[in-house]
């Protein structure tokens, strides 16, 4: 190949990567997470008043809102393998955004509710870190840890720190179903015309020197000992997270902290978790090993501590500021770590099924609260549950010791 071909061919390069990049950062600030999982603990509250419900109502929505997703994702993941990520990116925004319009249609039925919530988690599958991951790892390789952390992460919490104020904010002016479709006219406004202008996949299927023809298929992987490892990891610390972030406005107002105020908290802790996203990102291309994913755990133990223990603004502020930190983790470990561990053969597969995993746990961790709550008067049990948890799953990735794939695809070890 001449040189002035090799030049095209990172000029090209160069250029995907800047719109991918710039298109997933903006259309993963109105995704799921901060669309539909950071305003709930917001309107938790002013929903199950209006209709006298216990807080383990809304919370059921929510779990089976992510059991939906558990189901689709991995259908997700070999659509995307097969037809790639811009075509079931700009269809999921549009139906994403109605969806969750469509809320606003909740009533006394508590059917009709769980139906709602079920359809928004069911196209809420399509327009999400799967998708916008797929396209970065096709185009990045020795910074594919810091992209992952800045288009996937830092960029979600940007947003979220900003929706949970917003988001109560419009409930003081139009009340919650008008909250409901100011949430859910964002993924239409900003989402689909991101991915509409800015992302486009290289038709080549190579990722650099072809590492996408590397990797294990979803069985090979699934039949590795490092496969359940990361399971178990991402479902204890996503069940914790989602736990306390549901909950959090509710447990501040137990200890007479006003919903405004513990709004500001939720998306200050949403700047924390940006920071950790980025730490994570540019830690990820440096160290070399695993390791990393053990002092986020820790970080969101200590914070759910801090929390359980909670007797005045500044220790509760501190304690979700620390689940903040370490939740910073899932949108640049995550990814980061199944390219490593398991290549890039069939990473739509294998981060569907794993995105899944990721979706309960996001979503039973809020119905753990609320039923501890609803029929212990306490959620001193659930907070127990979930420290213990998190020191299981410390163990658990104390045994990934060293990765299986090189970033450019290169096979440096045989899988467990």
């Amino acid at each position: 190949m001449t040189f002035e071909a090799l030049t095209d061919q990172s000029h090209t390069r160069g250029r995907d990567r800047i719109r991918i990049g710039v298109g997933s950062f903006f259309g993963m600030m109105v995704s799921i997470y901060p669309i539909l999982v950071t305003p709930f603990p917001v309107l938790l509250q002013p929903i199950s008043a209006t209709f006298g419900w216990g807080r383990s109502t809304m919370s059921l929505a929510i779990l089976l809102a992510t059991c939906t997703e558990a189901v689709l994702y991995p259908f997700v993941g070999r659509a995307l393998d097969r037809w790639g990520a811009r075509t079931i990116l700009l269809s999921g925004f549009l139906m994403f955004g109605f969806a969750i319009c469509g809320l606003s249609l909740i009533s006394k039925s508590k059917p009709e509710l769980y139906a709602l919530y079920i359809v928004a988690g069911a196209v809420s599958t399509l327009p999400t870190g799967v998708a916008f991951g797929r396209a970065i790892s096709r185009v990045f390789d020795s910074r594919r840890g810091l992209a992952f952390g800045l288009c996937l992460g830092v960029s979600q919490n940007i947003a979220a720190a900003i929706i949970p104020t917003y988001t109560h904010w419009l409930i003081e002016w139009l009340g919650w179903r008008g909250a409901y479709v100011g949430l859910g006219l964002a993924p239409i406004a900003i989402g689909f015309p991101s991915v509409f202008f800015l992302v486009r996949e290289p038709e080549s299927k190579n990722s650099g020197s072809g590492s996408a023809l590397f990797g294990r298929t979803l069985t090979e992987a699934i039949r590795t000992s490092e496969f359940p490892i990361v399971l178990a990891g991402i479902f204890i610390l996503n069940t914790v997270v989602g736990g306390l972030f549901g909950h959090f406005v509710a447990i501040a107002s137990d200890v007479h902290i006003s919903a405004g105020t513990a709004a500001a908290m939720v998306g200050s802790a949403a700047l924390a978790t940006m920071a950790g996203q980025f730490l994570v990102g540019v830690a990820l291309d440096m160290v070399k090993s695993p390791v990393l994913a053990l002092p986020t755990f820790i970080v969101v133990l200590l914070g759910a501590v801090l929390i359980q223990n909670a007797d005045s603004p500044a220790s509760l502020f501190g304690g979700v500021m620390l689940v903040g930190f370490g939740a910073g983790s899932e949108y640049g470990l995550l990814p980061y770590f199944l390219t490593r561990l398991f290549g890039l053969r069939s990473f739509g597969q294998i981060y569907g099924v794993v995105y899944s995993v990721s979706a309960v746990s996001y979503g039973l961790g809020p119905y753990v609260m609320g039923w501890t709550f609803d029929h212990l008067r306490s959620y001193f049990a659930a907070y127990i549950v979930f420290e213990l948890s998190l020191l299981v799953g410390l163990g658990l990735l104390a045994t990934l010791r060293t990765y299986v794939y090189s970033p450019d695809g290169k096979e440096i070890r045989n899988p467990g």
